[in-house]
């Protein structure tokens, strides 16, 4: 039968947490997140699991950078709010809110500017990344960090 076992189904209506949730497990499946993945990944080497796997991850990435730039807001549950413990710091907090108000800024510009040291910031800046919170570009040979997000609410 024409389609049988086939699973589809539409991005736009998974929820955010749900969304995040996938992004998370191939992230653990992986131990990377999705740019270092990719780095490293060849379509002609890959196993039939991991052309799939890369898909959907990708395709999940996608959306949720998509909504974020869209919305510029992250809703975090209450009851989730374990797995966000590492960007609730002072330094991560320093340094998402210099990118909201520089829209984008290079490590050493960061540490500059709040005061903080450059490896200090870098290792920030990676923990900011792989919650989606920051992306980073590459531009004139540099690393550009910019907000993926303008607020972040903590839901009940």
């Amino acid at each position: 039968m024409k389609g049988e076992g086939v699973k589809v189904e539409e991005i736009s209506s998974i929820e955010m947490e749900d969304l995040m949730s996938r992004i998370k497990n191939y992230q653990k499946k992986y131990g990377a997140i999705y740019d270092e993945f990719m780095k490293s990944f060849k379509d002609e080497e890959a196993s039939f699991e991991e052309l799939i796997d890369q898909f959907e991850w990708q395709t999940y990435w996608l959306e949720l950078r998509r909504r974020l730039q869209q919305t510029g807001m992250l809703k975090v549950k209450a009851s989730r709010l374990e797995e966000y413990a590492p960007i609730f710091t002072p330094l991560k907090m320093k340094i998402l809110s210099y990118l909201l108000v520089k829209k984008g800024a290079t490590v050493s510009e960061i540490a500059k500017e709040i005061g903080k040291p450059v490896g200090s910031v870098s290792k920030g800046l990676e923990v900011l990344r792989r919650h989606n919170l920051v992306a980073v570009e590459p531009k004139n040979g540099r690393k550009v960090y910019r907000p993926l997000v303008k607020e972040i609410t903590i839901t009940v």
